[in-house]
């Protein structure tokens, strides 16, 4: 897991509130189904997280494929056990 420091934080707040809002949700998502994997079968997992995904959304600006594969990759260092594919995955999907 990747230290946070004082650039990742500047980084972020460089970004524009849209892509903060993602990249917040995509962390959500990932450590959510980190843990949910690990408590939960795969069918409970994922009914959970679309609920999840129904809820939170940004109605703000639309995103695309390539902002949410963004935003995963951009969280992924930051969440334990979030460089796994298949929970990359799962919050992909939820995000879209």
């Amino acid at each position: 897991m990747s230290s946070l420091t004082s650039k990742s934080f500047q980084t972020f707040f460089r970004l524009s509130f849209a892509e903060q809002g993602w990249l917040m949700l995509a962390s959500f998502y990932l450590l959510f189904a980190s843990i949910a994997l690990k408590r939960f079968p795969l069918r409970r997992t994922q009914t959970l997280l679309m609920k999840l995904g129904r809820g939170l959304r940004l109605s703000a600006s639309p995103l695309t494929l390539k902002r949410a594969v963004w935003a995963i990759e951009m969280a992924t260092p930051y969440i334990p056990r979030g460089s796994n594919c298949f929970v990359r995955a799962l919050a992909l999907q939820t995000l879209l």
